[in-house]
């Protein structure tokens, strides 16, 4: 959901895996096929600061690279935890990765030949990003699910080589844009939404524009994003577009009259920027400016459902939050003072890059922001088991519905009544040798390092 990214990107993420077989099953199916060779032999290598920024604490945490890889990047954060980004390898090639739990666990396949991004990602790890094809630089936009990579389905026509894909939802609809027409039919520049990559609706124009452009797409189906308007010439309005029906949003006072919408969240919240660069938000359809210090360039890449907003003016990552500006700074030390923050998720945790000291390049890092004196709340556990009818004797358990007030969950430990861990996973299956009732408790824990579990006795039929 939100997010525009200009630059392209991977998922990474960061899990930690293990599992000890129980004397009373045959063993633990997880999710192996996740784990790639690269990944499967990455390590946690993050580290974290913390500084006081005003009435802030905020803390860095660093979430490293591939093995042997010099640099990384994370482009957005799900609800979920998980982070996706690029990483270099021993190679010195990029890779689209995903982080769970700080440890890159996944890199994502590229369509044929082509140069991917991933630069959004919802709960089921649906993904969007672009890709560049050929020495000409053709690009497209990419939809990643179950593991499978396809190109976005042009717009119709002759002219159409492929579509922009901007944002994703968490029922897996994609936002974007393209060209259509050619030949005897004139060309035009309309957005859209897609599912499964094809072409699921041509949303047109803002009534008497002649161009339009889907930056995202919120879980109710509204979307943003910018066009013309009739009688206006070639001057951009940021726009919702709600079941057929665009709303044009009001720009701030001021000599340059252009808008753009980058980011809706559930409630309709939009993010952007408004006369010609002036970062913004929209609440009920009336603009409010965001404050800077100091005028400087800058982009808006995200709001959450709790309305902060993420972004980069100048060389420095920014979170505005409850009307705050407060900056990101770059790791301490840096040989570079720029740092740049893209995506954040409903629990607040904003990812992105930031130059690191000399000779260690740039790295991914993800960023928490809490109240000064509010000291850090311990993670809640929660689970389910989900078990298929005897004779199976086979369990699906899931912690992710866990959360953490202030945090993120980075770690996941299950264990049986005697204290064995059996997996520390998220989500696993355990196929038992009979019928019997357990009792397991599952731990979590959270970027501060504190701990909360819940304890359960279930029965497998």
């Amino acid at each position: 959901m939100f997010r525009n990214r200009i630059a392209a990107f991977t998922a990474v993420g960061l899990l930690l895996v293990g599992a000890c077989t129980d004397g009373a099953d045959r063993g633990t199916t997880e999710p192996a096929s996740l784990l790639t060779a690269d990944a499967a032999s990455a390590i946690a290598t993050s580290t974290a600061v913390t500084r006081i920024v005003g009435n802030w604490q905020v803390t860095i945490t660093d979430l490293g690279t591939l093995p042997g890889g010099t640099f990384s990047s994370a482009y957005d954060i799900n609800n979920i935890g998980e982070v996706v980004g690029i990483a270099s390898d021993a190679a010195g090639m990029n890779r689209r990765v995903i982080w769970q739990n700080g440890i890159i666990v996944d890199t994502l396949p590229q369509p044929s030949s082509a140069v991917t991004t991933a630069t959004q990602l919802n709960e089921h790890r649906q993904l969007v990003g672009f890709a560049n094809q050929g020495g000409g630089g053709i690009g497209y936009g990419v939809y990643w699910s179950n593991g499978t990579a396809v190109k976005l389905q042009p717009l119709p026509g002759t002219a159409a080589s492929g579509a922009a894909a901007n944002g994703i939802n968490a029922l897996g609809d994609v936002a974007g844009g393209g060209t259509g027409g050619g030949g005897t039919v004139p060309l035009y520049q309309h957005a859209g939404i897609w599912r499964n990559g094809l072409l699921f609706r041509d949303i047109g124009v803002i009534p008497g524009g002649n161009y339009s452009m889907a930056y995202d797409i919120n879980d109710a189906g509204q979307v943003t994003g910018t066009g013309t308007a009739g009688g206006t010439g070639a001057r951009q309005y940021a726009f919702v577009w709600t079941n057929g029906i665009f709303t044009v949003l009001p720009d701030l006072p001021g000599s340059f009259l252009q808008s753009v919408g980058r980011s809706i969240n559930s409630r309709g919240d939009v993010a952007g920027q408004s006369n010609g660069g002036d970062p913004v938000v929209w609440k009920n359809g009336q603009v409010q400016a965001l404050p800077m210090p100091t005028r400087l360039a800058n982009t808006i890449s995200e709001i959450n459902d709790s309305g902060d907003v993420v972004g980069t003016v100048g060389s420095t990552g920014v979170l505005w939050k409850k009307g705050q500006y407060i900056p990101l700074d770059p790791w301490p030390g840096a040989a570079v003072n720029s740092s740049r923050a893209r995506g954040i998720n409903n629990q607040g945790i904003v990812v992105g890059e930031s130059y690191l000291p000399a000779g260690q390049g740039v790295h991914a890092v993800m960023w928490t922001v809490t109240p000064v004196g509010v000291g850090n709340k311990p993670p809640v556990a929660a689970w389910t088991v989900s078990c298929q009818p005897a004779p199976a004797h086979t369990c699906t358990f899931n912690g992710t519905g866990s959360r953490d007030p202030d945090g993120s969950i980075v770690g996941y430990r299950w264990t049986n009544a005697g204290g064995m861990t059996l997996s520390t996973l998220a989500t696993f299956t355990r196929t038992f040798s009979r019928s019997m009732t357990v009792t397991w408790t599952l731990t979590v824990t959270d970027n501060g390092g504190k701990t909360g579990k819940l304890t359960k006795t279930f029965t497998v039929p």
